[in-house]
């Protein structure tokens, strides 16, 4: 599985893709349910994942969907 991200399009609405290496860009549709739980491919410091798996947070602000 690649990446998800989000374009801001007109009207305030957004489009959703998910990015593979050495693919074409996919289109997820709208992101709903389990989908919505998905990492969203911010790159953090090792101590910080080891801080995540031992509380199941970072202790920083973690971008949301929302």
């Amino acid at each position: 599985m690649g990446d998800i991200f989000s374009v801001d399009l007109e009207h305030g609405t957004k489009k959703y893709f998910q990015l593979i290496a050495y693919d074409q860009f996919t289109s997820v549709g709208e992101l709903e349910g389990e989908n919505r739980k998905a990492e969203i491919g911010v790159a953090v410091n090792p101590f910080d994942i080891v801080q995540r798996i031992k509380t199941g947070h970072y202790d920083f602000v973690y971008p949301q969907f929302e």
